[in-house]
This record gives C-alpha cells, sequence and structure tokens, in this order.
C-alpha cells in the first residue's frame, strides 16, 4: 500500500566530523541493523512504526525491505506481525522518496510492556522495548469563555509530553472575510503548564489573544467554532528533542532504546477532552467525559 505523505524524516544522513564513535550509517556495519521510530498509543486503533535498514543507501528506491516486523505483549508472549505500508515524501524540490511504515491494529493495554522486534532473514534483529504508562485520570477544567482559557488541573503518574488546544476557529480579516481553519497551540511551548512532585498539574490556557496575533487581527475579531483539549503522558524514558539535530538522532551514542540500531520506539497514554467546563448536579466543577479519539502522538523528530 503506497501513499504520499510530505513529511521530513529524522534518518540517518550525517557523521559528525568530530565524533569519536566510529559508526558510519553509509556503509555496511555489523553492529546496526534497523532504525525504528515510532509511539505505541492506548488510544489508537492502529499502530505505526517506521523502519528503515541501516546500509549503504540512504534512501530506498524499491517496495520491498528485507525485515520482519513483530510486536510482542511481554506479559503473555502474545505476538502479532506488522503489515508494511509504503509512504512517499519530498526529500527536496522535485525528489520522492519512500519510507517504511509498519503497523497493526493489536490493543496496546495500560501498564504493560511491548517489545519491537525487526529481524532480518539472515536472523540479524534490532528490538525497543517500552512500557505504557497507566490511564490518565480526566482533569477539571473551569472554561472562560471571555479569554478562551480557564485553568486544567489533574494529577497524572507519569511525564506530560503534549498538552494542546486544537481550535477551530473563525477570524475575520481586514477585508471582513471569515476565514476557518483550525489551529493547534501547545501549551508546553507557551510554558503553561506546572507540574508539581507529587503529580498534581495545572495548565492556564488563555489563547485568543495569541490567535489573534497569528493572524494579525484584533481579538475581537476571533470566533471560537469549537476546541478541544488532548493531553498524552509518557514514562521517564521520553527524552528531551530540543538539543539534538535530526542528523545526531540518528547517531546510536543518542537517545534511543532501540538495541543494534538506532531510533526511538515509546510508549504513552493519552485522552481528548471538550473544551468545556462540566458539574455535577450540584454545581461542583467535576472532569468532563473523555472523547473518542484516534490522534496519534509523533516523535519531535518525526515532521
Amino acid at each position: 500500500m503506497r501513499q504520499p505523505l510530505l513529511v521530513v524524516l529524522g534518518l540517518i544522513a550525517l557523521v559528525l566530523g568530530s565524533c569519536d564513535y566510529n559508526f558510519e550509517p553509509l556503509q555496511e556495519n555489523d553492529q546496526f541493523f534497523y532504525s525504528m521510530y515510532g509511539v505505541l498509543n492506548t488510544s489508537q486503533d492502529i499502530q505505526w512504526i517506521r523502519v528503515t535498514p541501516i546500509r549503504e543507501t540512504l534512501f530506498l528506491d524499491d517496495d520491498e525491505i528485507d525485515v520482519r516486523v513483530t510486536l510482542t505483549k511481554n506479559s503473555t508472549g502474545q505476538t502479532v506481525e506488522l503489515q508494511d505500508s509504503l509512504f512517499d515524501f519530498y526529500a527536496r524540490v522535485g525528489d520522492i522518496v519512500s519510507v517504511h511504515n509498519f503497523y497493526t491494529d493489536f490493543p496496546i493495554e495500560f501498564g504493560e510492556e511491548y517489545t519491537i522486534r525487526a529481524e532480518r532473514s539472515d536472523g540479524m534483529v534490532s528490538s525497543a522495548t517500552t512500557r505504557i504508562p497507566s490511564r490518565i485520570d480526566a482533569p477539571t477544567f473551569s472554561f472562560n469563555s471571555n479569554t478562551l482559557g480557564g485553568i486544567i488541573q489533574g494529577n497524572i503518574q507519569g511525564q506530560i509530553v503534549v498538552a494542546d488546544v486544537d481550535y477551530y476557529y473563525v477570524v475575520i480579516d481586514e477585508e471582513g472575510i471569515p476565514l476557518r481553519g483550525k489551529l493547534r497551540v501547545s501549551q508546553i511551548e507557551r510554558e503553561r503548564l506546572v507540574v508539581q512532585e507529587n503529580g498534581d498539574y495545572k495548565i492556564t490556557v488563555s489563547d485568543r489573544n495569541y490567535i489573534a496575533g497569528e493572524f494579525g487581527v484584533s481579538q475581537s475579531a476571533v470566533t471560537l467554532d469549537s476546541a478541544e483539549i488532548f493531553i498524552a503522558i509518557s514514562g521517564d524514558d521520553w527524552p528531551e528533542f530540543n538539543s539534538q539535530s535530526s542528523e545526531e538522532s540518528a547517531l546510536p551514542q543518542s537517545a534511543t532504546n532501540v538495541m543494534n540500531g538506532t531510533g526511538l520506539v515509546l510508549g504513552v497514554s493519552s485522552i481528548t477532552l471538550p473544551f468545556e467546563a462540566c458539574y455535577d448536579s450540584n454545581n461542583m466543577l467535576i472532569p468532563c467525559t473523555p472523547k473518542n479519539s484516534n490522534r496519534k502522538v509523533k516523535l519531535s523528530l518525526e515532521k
């Protein structure tokens, strides 16, 4: 199955000249066999793992690669084989490159440990093991319609790696023309998230001015159609990406949990909530019922 996808892949590219590690991904090697990237998410119906052989050719021209990819639930030993799906993206203007994303509908469960194996026909294996965090308890949200925001408060076991609000908006431009669209605002990037040592967290959402600034209009020109809150947590193995280039991320000495390979395969739990306040019969603020969502969580290096 070939599908077009406009992505910039943080795969193996260059080895820094100052690096003492003698691994050269564009030459044959007998230590590292596959690069693997992906996130196992309890909220997704389909799990996706990108697998690339580490060999002389950086990008693959053929439709098939020599690999069998499996997912194992370690507590039971239950194993399934993932199916291959070929995606195309533009590496440079006019250059279309193919990557292999393997998928399965095997259900991912809270608190379980899973292993992804990529095995070559000669028996060489790259593998990664990750544990899925516990279920996220729905937080409360005190919504303020005037500011398009409010306070999200809850408690988590793990670390919050995604805290987004997706806004579906109408903006009236200078000529009075209504423009409809969607804007995803990271509350982590806007430094709105505060987490205490006991896991209590607070997210102060106030994005009307931010949305107006994105379009160079006044706050009164922004109307909200709808919105939703998305929060994802991971274990302590989620790395810091900010200081890593995509080339550095593909090197074995960079953050990786892939044995005999490069890359990252991590587990998350996620929750999607309506952008509204919910109350009980006594008018007390309570958590809203989560929404069904199949949103994918990407590593920062997956564009």
